[in-house]
């Protein structure tokens, strides 16, 4: 059976492809920032995206475990590349809309599938899903959804 990605995937896709990244080793936060030209921070304040005119920054938390942190960054980098405005000054309808995006972007940022369906997975979730976070850097829990919702 052929696999049909979702547009959501298909950008994935390009994005890492255009950052030259094609399997799990070459991922790498800070690198991929860089080439987003993206400045990155690390600080002990709650994971957030600002872009200002052309300038982009992520601040992500660094009380957070890497693997938190991984997910943060795609969550965040969603509300840069796919968003605008100040949400301060949005509908909280339109927030709750923007962060369900941002979380689902994150998953397929996070765990790519292009790269997800090349791995060699057990037949045991509990082991694929190991698998997944060990790969990806994520967490369990992260990586349990992901799978589901790529089975699906």
């Amino acid at each position: 059976m052929n696999y049909i990605y979702t547009p959501i995937e298909d950008y994935i896709k390009k994005l890492y492809h255009h950052l030259s990244i094609h399997v799990p080793e070459q991922i790498d936060i800070i690198e991929m920032a860089a080439k987003l030209d993206i400045q990155l921070y690390f600080e002990g304040v709650t994971s957030k995206a600002i872009g200002l005119n052309s300038e982009n920054c992520i601040f992500i938390d660094n009380r957070l475990s890497p693997q938190q942190q991984w997910q943060d960054f795609g969550h965040e980098l969603c509300h840069l590349l796919m968003h605008a405005g100040n949400q301060l000054n949005l509908p909280i309808e339109f927030i709750k809309y923007q962060e369900h995006k941002a979380k689902n972007f994150s998953y397929h940022f996070c765990i790519p599938t292009f790269i997800l369906e090349q791995l060699e997975l057990p037949l045991r979730e509990t082991e694929a899903i190991e698998v997944i976070a060990r790969t990806f850097n994520t967490e369990n829990d992260f990586a349990k959804t992901r799978l589901k919702n790529w089975i699906q």
